[in-house]
C-alpha cells in the first residue's frame, strides 16, 4: 500500500517496478509524475488520485494514463480519479483491454466511465460510487450513447449498483441504456446521493419520489432484473 498526502513534497514521483504485484493500492494527492510498468500478475488494486495541485498537465496526465493501462490484467478494480484536467484531456478516452476485469467499482466522469464499459467485455459487477458533477453542462462531459453496445452488457454484466444517484437526467439516461441492453443483468441497486448543493431540499425530495416510479417503467432487456431503491 502507499499512501502519500504530505504537501511538503511538491515534486514527489512515484514510481512503482514491482511486475509480480498480485495486490496493489495507492492513495495520492501529491506526485507529480506516476512511473509504473505493467502489472502482469494482478488480481486486485485501488487506485485513488485526487491531486489537483499538478505543475505539468501533460505530464502529470500521461504519467496517470500509464498506471491505468498498466493495471490491465486485474480481475477486481476500484478507481477514483479526480484530476479533472486528465478527465477532460484526450488521454482519458485511450484506455487499453481490460480482459480479465470482473469487477469494477468507479469513480470518475461520464467519458472515463463509458470508456471502461467499451473496453472490459467480462465485466460482471459495476458500481458506480459517483460520476462527477458536469455543472458547466459542457456536451463532452455529458452522457452519450455508445456507438454499438458494450460486449460486456450483452453477454457477461449481472449486477449494477449507484452508491451516490443525483438524479440528473444523464444518469437517468444511463439507468435506462444499461436495463435497455443488459441481457443478463439479475440486480440493479440504486442509493441517493443524500444530499446536492446546487439543488433545493424541495426539488431534490421531488426527483427522489418520482425516481422509483419513471425507473420502473424503463424497458428491461432481462426479464429477470431486479431494480432496488435506497
Amino acid at each position: 500500500m502507499y499512501q502519500a498526502c504530505d504537501s511538503e513534497f511538491w515534486d514527489y514521483k512515484l514510481q512503482i517496478n514491482t511486475p509480480s504485484l498480485r495486490y496493489l493500492n495507492v492513495r495520492d494527492v501529491i506526485s507529480q509524475h506516476i512511473s509504473t510498468r505493467t502489472f502482469n500478475s494482478l488480481v486486485q488494486a485501488d487506485i485513488c488520485l485526487y491531486n489537483d495541485l499538478v505543475n505539468d498537465d501533460v505530464l502529470y496526465s500521461s504519467s496517470v494514463l500509464e498506471l491505468v493501462e498498466n493495471v490491465c490484467q486485474v480481475k477486481c478494480l476500484t478507481l477514483s480519479i479526480r484530476y479533472r484536467k486528465f478527465l477532460d484531456s484526450s488521454f482519458a478516452a485511450a484506455t487499453s483491454k481490460f480482459i480479465n476485469l470482473t469487477k469494477l467499482e468507479l469513480d470518475a466522469d461520464w467519458l472515463f466511465m463509458l470508456n471502461f464499459l467499451e473496453n472490459a467485455d467480462n465485466l460482471q459487477v459495476l458500481i458506480i460510487r459517483e460520476v462527477l458533477d458536469n455543472l458547466d453542462r459542457d456536451t463532452l462531459k455529458c452522457w452519450r450513447e455508445p456507438q454499438q453496445v458494450p460486449t460486456c452488457l450483452s453477454s457477461h454484466l449481472k449486477q449494477v449498483t449507484f452508491n451516490a444517484f443525483g438524479y440528473s437526467e444523464d444518469e437517468f439516461k444511463l439507468v435506462s441504456y444499461i436495463l435497455k441492453n443488459g441481457e443478463v443483468l439479475k440486480m440493479m441497486k440504486i442509493y441517493d446521493r443524500g444530499y446536492i448543493p446546487y439543488l433545493k431540499r424541495n426539488e431534490f425530495q421531488k426527483k427522489k419520489f418520482n425516481a422509483p416510479q419513471r425507473i420502473s417503467a424503463f424497458e428491461r432487456r432481462s426479464q429477470t432484473c431486479e431494480v432496488k431503491f435506497s
